[in-house]
């Protein structure tokens, strides 16, 4: 079997099904941040398609972005590559943690493998080797994982980059601020009570913007909290009633 025949297989195993339910919202955030990239090469002075081929041949957020204000201020390419190493320093703990699975395949096999390795995908493969399913395959839950990482990152890079043209001057540095907020509401959104504080105060926020002294966003607070304390007790009545039934 040819390496691209074995890799569709593997992304058609159960083990790849449960990548793809672990991790997607994980992927929500990691596009978010992705898009803040995005704008930030851009903003830091690189021009498109120098910003489109950092996304593609560095495939690293946080390296890109500890390495953009040393790019802006035109410092020696040592120190950049310095910097960028240093940062990722952390994927050598992380090859630790993968060599005993990974370690059966060929060299250039974990070289690619390695070479996609984001921190969500290998902490949830470690994460899911602690108590691992039945028949639980890590090469390609690792397989999935990484696919859903790389084409969520270029996606969101590439539109960042894209938006960043598209935005005012002095927009961009709100905007990537709004973004980073984003990013780090996300993953907290876990369930139903999450979604509705986060729609709901969302929707007020935009209807109440008009509003003099900021009220809306207060408002949004407010309405947002509210929805969460709703969902919460609704799903927790919910469950008493069936509960209730299934002691009759």
């Amino acid at each position: 079997m040819t390496h691209l025949p074995r890799l569709l297989a593997s992304l058609s195993q159960p083990s790849a099904r449960l990548a793809v339910s672990d991790l997607s919202t994980g992927m929500l955030a990691m596009a978010a941040w992705g898009c803040v990239t995005g704008v930030a090469m851009v903003e830091s002075g690189l021009t498109t398609w120098q910003a489109v081929g950092m996304t593609f041949i560095v495939f690293a957020g946080t390296a890109q972005l500890a390495s953009l204000p040393l790019i802006a201020v035109a410092s020696p390419l040592w120190l950049i590559w310095l910097s960028a190493l240093v940062i990722n320093l952390r994927f050598v703990i992380y090859a630790l943690g993968q060599r005993d699975w990974l370690g059966r395949l060929p060299p250039a096999s974990r070289l690619v493998h390695g070479a996609v390795t984001t921190d969500i995908v290998a902490a949830s493969v470690n994460r899911r080797l602690a108590d691992p399913p039945a028949n639980f395959d890590p090469v390609a839950y690792f397989r999935m994982g990484s696919l859903m990482s790389w084409t969520s990152w270029q996606t969101s890079s590439v539109l960042g980059i894209w938006l960043a043209g598209q935005l005012p001057k002095d927009l961009g540095l709100a905007f990537l601020a709004a973004l980073a907020i984003l990013a780090l509401l996300l993953p907290m959104v876990r369930d139903r009570a999450g979604l509705a504080c986060v729609v709901a105060a969302g929707l007020t926020a935009l209807i109440g913007q008009p509003l003099p002294l900021r009220l809306g966003l207060l408002l949004a607070i407010v309405v947002g909290l509210l929805a969460a304390v709703f969902v919460r007790r609704w799903e927790t009545e919910g469950q008493g009633q069936k509960e209730g039934l299934s002691d009759d």
